[in-house]
């Protein structure tokens, strides 16, 4: 399957290679177990504020946060919309010691894990979403398919 990915970076100093980022997307359509709505995706790279306003607004909790999804509309070739926050991956791989580049990538595959139906509300859900994370990003890994992401 081949699907548009409509990218929208707002952190002006993140470099990232939009053919690479879109790879993960191809990756996963193409080889994962689940499956999201046909249609456009879009991806949304922004800073720590805009998810904090944007948590408030559409989930009630005006707190700062790392992905936020929206389901998209299949009639009208939409497919969703996966929201991160870059500063808050470059704080979480900086206390996990691990790359940008890694935990960017799992936010990516947490929202298309999200599109795909999966839920992590309950502890059983997000127990569920953490091994379907572990997959997504295994296949990932054994395709060559982690993009780089670096500040300017």
């Amino acid at each position: 399957m081949s699907r548009e990915i409509c990218i929208y970076c707002a952190v002006q100093r993140l470099n990232y290679d939009e053919d690479e980022v879109c790879r993960i997307f191809a990756v996963l359509d193409e080889s994962s177990e689940r499956s999201i709505p046909d249609g456009e995706l879009s991806l949304a790279f922004l800073d720590t504020e805009t998810m904090r306003v944007m948590h408030g607004e559409f989930l009630g909790d005006p707190v700062p946060t790392d992905v936020i999804t929206f389901p998209g509309d299949p009639e009208n070739d939409f497919a969703g919309e996966i929201c991160i926050s870059v500063e808050y991956a470059a704080e979480c791989a900086e206390e996990h010691g691990i790359t940008l580049a890694d935990e960017m990538t799992l936010y990516m595959v947490h929202g298309w894990l999200h599109l795909s139906g999966l839920a992590d509300q309950t502890p059983e859900d997000a127990a569920k979403m953490r091994q379907e994370e572990a997959k997504a990003i295994q296949l990932l890994k054994a395709q060559n398919a982690i993009p780089s992401f670096m500040f300017a």
